[in-house]
């Protein structure tokens, strides 16, 4: 890896730029169920190992002034090997504006990787599948605005994906060839009266309707909280209580005997809003915090996660999609260390 400065002094350009190699070893042992007369054995490993070199850079040039422009990218190449060809792409921009006492960024980011092994390779005492499966690209635009005078931020961001590589709701790997975009749209902004602060974030999103992706449209977090120094700064304490929710959506399906995730769209789900409440204060140099979590669970019991369970195919012929039931309310305590 070589670094070092190229420009004049204060408008300087930080560089640096390498090559190294990636090695992946996989490793399995057969599983051997006890069936008569069969050649089945515990004794040995399946090994599969895979390498690639790689080259990588990375500029970045610092805002000196309170005018000047701050920018910056990194990329990174594999020359050889399994990942031949694969990439990954970041840059990005910013500039603080004195007039709101905020900043603004925007950025631009693209991979392009093989499908993972785990994908394209199931192998057990009983079958062994391989699937073929394309490069997925994946490609993020974002920028954001913030301003510290009116305790505000608002942001936007867009994924474009082709190729998309998933879990099917049969448990297979699948990939959907159609580019989609998944755009989003975000805010957030803080209120204070006096020690009293009310802390809002919304987040809005939408995915099109053959995509295989499903996300909640609107998702929040509020936050109202107290936070003050106490006697003669003895103390400084911060207690609330902190709200978040989603919108109604088709959750991804979870398979516990693969402990994998899947695509499925044959149930919604309706989460009850997740409460919180927390207790932080620091005594001079010692800090710690009571946290109370899941407290919807103390009037709405078996509230659903995101996740659900596989098919359960009735006997009339109907399915029943099971789901797993939210973390029981619980009350922590905890010294996370020095300041």
């Amino acid at each position: 890896m070589f670094n070092g400065y190229i420009g004049k002094p204060g408008k300087q350009l930080q560089f640096n730029a390498g090559a190294g190699a990636r090695y992946d070893q996989f490793i399995s042992t057969p599983v051997t169920i006890p069936i008569a007369d069969t050649p089945y054995s515990t004794t040995g490993y399946d090994r599969k190992s895979l390498a690639s070199t790689f080259v990588e850079g990375q500029i970045k040039k610092e805002a000196f002034t309170a005018s000047a422009w701050e920018y910056g990218g990194s990329a990174r190449l594999y020359t050889s090997g399994q990942y031949a060809g694969n990439f990954s792409l970041h840059t990005a921009i910013g500039k603080k504006l004195e007039g709101i006492s905020g900043s603004f960024v925007a950025g631009f980011n693209q991979q392009l990787g093989t499908a993972p092994y785990a994908y394209t390779n199931y192998q057990n005492i009983f079958t062994n599948n391989a699937y073929s499966l394309n490069n997925e690209s994946v490609t993020t635009v974002y920028t954001a605005l913030e301003s510290q005078r009116v305790r505000a931020s608002i942001g936007a961001r867009a994924h474009i994906v082709n190729n998309y590589i998933y879990i099917n709701d049969k448990g297979l790997p699948a990939q959907y060839t159609v580019p989609f975009t998944i755009p989003q749209l975000w805010g957030r902004k803080m209120f204070r009266v006096g020690s009293f602060y009310l802390d809002n974030e919304l987040v809005y999103q939408v995915v099109s309707g053959n995509t295989p992706v499903n996300v909640p449209a609107i998702m929040g977090r509020h936050q109202l909280s107290f936070e003050k120094a106490l006697f003669n700064n003895a103390i400084k304490v911060a207690t609330g209580i902190e709200c978040r929710y989603n919108t109604a959506y088709a959750p991804a399906g979870y398979n516990a005997q693969l402990n994998r995730f899947f695509y499925q769209a044959h149930d919604t789900v309706n989460n009850t809003p997740e409460l919180a409440v927390f207790l932080n204060f620091k005594i001079k140099r010692f800090r710690a915090f009571v946290m109370g979590d899941n407290l919807q669970q103390l009037f709405a019991r078996n509230a659903i996660i995101y996740t659900a369970s596989p098919v359960v195919s009735r006997a009339d012929g109907t399915s029943i999609i099971p789901v797993f039931a939210a973390p029981n309310a619980t009350l922590r305590f905890g010294l996370p260390g020095r300041w």
